[in-house]
């Protein structure tokens, strides 16, 4: 579990035994406060931070990496909100401003935003992916509901406010559920659950 200002908490449900991390600390770099945790296909433990970024976990060691990328291809930014790992094994990192596609063995971020010129409107709190592998699904604090191409590299944005058609204010998306290939299911910040129809 990922706590606001405790760290890190593994809780054992057979033997009820606790295990806690309430600091994470590594050259200087410290922080408390966990917004995401993710296991990738390979076992790695990946911790997302709401102040420091993003770190490799190793409990048996009782060690963390940090990870923020070379030099001209950092993470966009220091506050992660969602970790995704799609069909092909690539990691994705949801932050407070933008989409970033992680390669692991180049230690490279790159950086996709749908509103480039408000990076306000590019905070995004949960990763799904499409059947085919295609698309990502993107819940976007103030940026509303959206759905990034991998191919093309684009974004469509659909708004959860009934009142403006796209991109308008007031538009936010906490998380979702796909209910088929055509709607997806929206947890909004102050508008309830919402229904939106991908076809239009």
């Amino acid at each position: 579990m990922g706590t606001l200002s405790s760290g890190i908490i593994k809780f054992n449900p057979h033997t009820e035994k606790i295990m806690a991390w309430p600091v994470i600390a590594i050259s200087g770099i410290e922080t408390r406060m966990v917004r995401a945790i993710f296991m990738d296909r390979d076992g790695q433990l990946w911790i997302g931070s709401r102040d420091k970024g993003l770190f490799k976990f190793y409990p048996d060691q009782n060690r963390f990496v940090h990870v923020n990328g070379i030099k001209g291809y950092e993470i966009s930014s220091q506050t992660i909100r969602s970790i995704y790992e799609d069909h092909s094994g690539v990691l994705w990192i949801g932050t407070a401003n933008g989409l970033n596609r992680y390669n692991k063995l180049q230690n490279r971020f790159e950086v996709f935003r749908a509103a480039q010129e408000s990076p306000n409107n590019n905070s995004i709190y949960q990763i799904g992916e499409s059947s085919d592998g295609k698309l990502l699904y993107l819940a976007c604090f103030r940026g509303g509901f959206q759905i990034f191409n991998k191919l093309s590299n684009t974004f469509k944005t659909f708004s959860t406010n009934p009142t403006i058609k796209r991109n308008g204010a007031k538009n936010y998306a906490m998380c979702f559920e796909m209910l088929n290939t055509d709607s997806a299911m929206i947890g909004t910040y102050g508008g309830g659950l919402c229904i939106i129809n991908l076809k239009n």
